[in-house]
């Protein structure tokens, strides 16, 4: 294979840097618009004391051209105040979701496993240096656990609570209370420089004839000029005396005697009751800020992710956060307003279905009651134990609470669609993809119509899916998908993590996807009961895979430490296959010469109460952990009753199935897993839809997901203009308006159908194109289709892993494997995995202890003289799923190991945590 050449590479390389660097400036432009504007919209400053920003904003005016009006009205299209929303709203999220893809295209070709930058032998002290010591302090300050820890984990989960996590608290609460306050003062501002007129007291006239000693006499008349009223008198007489010009009309009638009217009084209101009125307003317009940041983390699969290098578990504990504070704003609302109306005794004629001061009160309750559904259905004693309830509940509280805020208020839609908008693009392209990416699934090995394979433990406790896919597809182990099976429920979509590695290919060169799934819940359940009575193939819809952070998370760390707990193993398994493909690659690269980092030691602790459980261990992770090179310390700790039979049939079963023959080497066997062909030679259709793999991706290319977007934000806009046209032409032939409400409907469904149709259609596209090329693939080069020999069951190798794990030796050199004989060859030593299977639980403060001590070669960490060394210190992955318990003990032994960012002596332990209640 012929290398670039280096003058074309360097070029090449500063092309990519450079468009890096606009890239990242793009989203720090776009962001910093709109966090200022989303800080500082409900401020005296942008209301009242920017004036140059005023006079500019009251300039974007998209008038209406339609001259039929009737009213004489002048409505624009887009007033200035909606166009100024889609700049710094609309469009400052765009640049940033654009930035953010093209980053990820430019990212997608560099190496994943690169050794971490720095020379930690070098002790100069450098400005890098000294940026690079800050940033890593200020990461391990901000991830530090805020004390009490226990009580922060009863109540927010088992992560508990970090520094960063408090910040962003107090961040939110402090621009509550600014918005309330500044909104507040611009109404005490306003009844300043319009003060009531002062209160006349009227007081009854004295008696006749009884003088007061307050009494005044009355001034002397001036008879040289007569009185005011006199003087009023001889003008008009005047002036009605004299003749009128020539060609004028006749003057008016003028009552000389009648006294002119006064202006009627101002009613004032009293100033403790605008401010109660005002508060409640402003809770309202406080509550479309929060609305619109509630939407931003809820997208599996989003920008938010590729610039923090998080993931969709993480960040959706703030979008609940959110949406607890979303619900407490919008109820204040309400509730301060239909208060002041019971205390007015007019709360029934105030909500209604009216559109007074254009607004629909009645659809605003309906509106909150949304919302309270929402409430309910996510808290956690609801989310964990009917998740079916809650996600019922969560999409009928959503469409109610968006739906009726849109006509309670017209101007609720462009305040909060931004996050809108990518929540349902990322909607239509997981919809899409479903309906796509299906696969046939059955446990019979005489099955000759499945594309993919279902094994089931001897106990049926555990079932192992190994999905095929398209050589196209990638994924990194420890990703989620959902999977979807019409047979057992058509609308549930439950989640699972992929323990294989994409770049993990088989013999024939295929690629296989592998899922844990343990009968846990009812789905469950019921499809591990449907596999093993009914030998008939079985559809299956793949939603997936969504990357997650742990690529970049075992990329940075020195050494690795797995920690897990029952079925909780999936993700470290995953990454484990991760860490086995980076390692081949570095001893083949070694072999022609070239350097890569093999990596460092890695340590698994798998904690069970079934012993069956550990036959899910494959070959290739029990291997790394053999012999004199070893690389991998697995621990495996049985904490179930050992006396139980339960317990042991497995590992029985297993010993005994080690020894019996197997047809994997027959041609019986190969024919009967072959595809079925007609006579004529060629592949039926049905054999085509049945066995093709797994291979529409949820996104295809990031540019392919920019150009999504934009279709999305397009759509969108579109459909606003076509709300606000109605509108506008409704303003000018109406003369009193009663349609707000259905304004807002207009708007709901507007803006719904424009930001789904155009992705929709390029997406259905896109995947339409892929199938009738996979097809005619398939079609054109019909032995390709056949299933190679990773697709044969290999009973010897898993049964012999169950064998070894027992502390059995079974397995002969001559039996036979789909894989080969090395298989068989390699569990004929007797590893002695017995003593690594022990029982009871693991000392947590005596393992983490000994990690953090311990170097990446093994060895034992130095102790630094002063405190600046600990820049050097190296980093300890620990990775810990599983039962909230376990993760909550080995999160606070972290804690207690790392102090605030690290001690002298010590590498850092950087925890990342995965619970079965997030």
């Amino acid at each position: 294979m012929s290398m670039a050449p280096a003058p074309w590479a360097k070029a090449q390389q500063r092309a990519k840097c450079l468009a890096a660097a606009a890239l990242w400036l793009l989203v720090a432009c776009g962001s910093i618009a709109f966090l200022f504007f989303y800080a500082t919209t409900p401020t005296r400053w942008h209301q009242v004391r920017a004036t140059e920003l005023i006079a500019w904003r009251n300039t974007l005016i998209l008038p209406y051209t339609f001259t039929n009006g009737t009213t004489g009205r002048t409505t624009p299209l887009l007033s200035g105040g909606i166009s100024f929303l889609l700049i710094w709203q609309w469009c400052g999220t765009l640049a940033v979701a654009l930035g953010a893809a093209g980053l990820v295209w430019i990212a997608s070709s560099n190496q994943v496993f690169s050794a971490r930058s720095g020379n930690k032998n070098n002790k100069q002290r450098t400005a890098g240096y000294y940026l690079r010591q800050a940033a890593t302090r200020t990461r391990r300050v901000l991830a530090y656990r805020v004390p009490p820890r226990g009580l922060w984990r009863a109540l927010l989960g088992p992560g508990g609570l970090s520094l960063l996590d408090l910040l962003l608290i107090l961040l939110w609460v402090g621009l509550h209370i600014m918005w309330m306050h500044e909104m507040t003062m611009r109404v005490l501002d306003n009844r300043r420089a319009n003060p009531p007129p002062p209160k006349v007291t009227l007081r009854p006239p004295p008696p006749v004839g009884v003088k007061t000693a307050t009494t005044a006499a009355p001034p002397p008349i001036n008879v040289s000029r007569p009185p005011p009223q006199v003087a009023t008198r001889h003008l008009l007489r005047a002036a009605a005396a004299a003749p009128p010009p020539a060609g004028a009309a006749p003057p008016p009638k003028v009552n000389a005697t009648a006294t002119p009217k006064p202006p009627p009084p101002r009613v004032v209101k009293p100033l403790p009751v605008v401010v109660q009125d005002n508060v409640a307003k402003y809770f309202g317009w406080v509550g479309r800020l929060d609305i619109l940041a509630l939407y931003f983390p809820v997208p599996r699969c989003n920008f938010l992710h590729w610039l923090l290098d998080s993931d969709f578990p993480t960040l959706i504990k703030y979008h609940r956060w959110l949406g607890y504070g979303t619900i407490l704003v919008n109820s204040l609302h309400g509730i301060i307003y239909m208060s002041i109306w019971a205390r007015d005794g007019i709360l029934t004629r105030m909500l209604d279905w009216g559109m007074t001061a254009g607004v629909n009160r009645l659809s605003g309750l309906i509106s909150m009651c949304g919302g309270w559904m929402l409430l309910l259905g996510a808290l956690p004693v609801v989310r964990r134990r009917c998740f079916n309830l809650f996600y019922a509940s969560h999409i009928l509280g959503a469409v109610v609470f968006m739906l009726f805020a849109f006509m309670h208020r017209k101007d609720v839609a462009t305040w909060v669609m931004p996050g809108v908008f990518l929540y349902l693009l990322d909607v239509v392209l997981r919809t899409i993809q479903q309906n796509f990416n299906s696969t046939v699934v059955t446990a019979s090995p005489d099955c000759t119509s499945a594309a993919s394979r279902a094994n089931l433990s001897p106990d049926n406790g555990m079932l192992t899916l190994s999905l095929r896919c398209h050589e196209g597809m990638s994924w990194v182990g420890s990703d989620i998908v959902f999977l979807n099976v019409p047979a057992v429920s058509w609308w549930q979509w439950h989640p699972f993590t992929v323990a294989s590695s994409s770049e993990a290919v088989g013999p024939s060169g295929e690629k296989r996807m592998v899922l844990h799934i343990k009968k846990y819940d009812r789905w469950t359940q019921r499809l591990i009961l449907r596999l093993s009575n009914d030998a008939s193939p079985v559809r299956m819809y793949v939603s997936g895979p969504y990357a997650n952070a742990n690529r970049k998370w075992i990329a940075g760390a020195d050494r690795h430490v797995f920690i897990a707990g029952g079925i909780g193993v999936t993700p470290a398994l995953g990454m484990l296959q991760e860490l086995i493909v980076h390692r081949k690659k570095a001893q083949a690269a070694a072999a022609n010469g070239s350097s890569l980092d093999e990596g460092s030691r890695a340590t698994l602790v798998w904690v069970s109460r079934d012993r069956g459980e550990f036959t899910a261990l494959p070959y290739e992770v029990l291997e790394a952990s053999r012999g004199k090179g070893a690389w991998l310390d697995v621990q495996l700790y049985f904490t179930g009753d050992s006396s139980s039979p339960s317990k042991t049939v497995a590992s029985g079963e297993a010993a005994a199935a080690a020894d019996k023959p197997t047809k994997g080497d027959d041609a019986e066997a190969k024919a009967a897993i072959s595809l079925t062909v007609s006579a004529a030679g060629a592949v039926s259709p049905a054999s085509i839809a049945d066995n093709r793999p797994l291979s529409h991706p949820y996104m295809f290319h990031p540019l392919l997901w920019a150009v999504a977007v934009v279709l999305c934000f397009g759509g969108g806009f579109l459909g606003l203009i076509c709300a606000q046209a109605y509108d506008a032409y409704t303003a000018r032939t109406v003369a009193a308006r009663r349609d707000f409400s259905y304004v807002g409907m207009l708007q709901f469904s507007a803006l719904g159908v424009g930001a789904v149709l155009p992705p929709a259609l390029l997406m259905f596209a896109v995947h339409s194109w892929r199938l009738l090329s996979l097809c005619r693939k398939a079609l054109s080069a019909q032995p390709s289709f056949n299933r190679g020999e990773s697709d044969t069951p290999n009973p010897t190798a898993d049964m012999a892993v169950a064998a070894t794990l027992s502390g059995y030796s079974t397995v002969s050199e001559s039996s036979g494997s789909a894989n080969g004989a090395e298989p068989a060859k390699a569990f004929k030593a007797d590893i002695g995995f017995a003593h690594a299977i022990k029982d009871g639980r693991p000392n947590w403060a005596e393992l983490l202890g000994a990690v953090a001590t311990c170097s990446s070669d093994g060895g034992q960490l130095p102790v630094w003289d002063n405190d600046a060394a600990q820049e050097q210190a190296q980093v300890v992955g620990v990775f810990v799923a599983g039962p909230e318990r376990l993760v909550a003990a080995v999160d606070e032994e972290c804690a207690l190991l790392n102090g605030v960012w690290g001690r002298a002596g010590r590498a850092y332990l950087s925890v990342t945590a995965l619970t079965h209640e997030l």
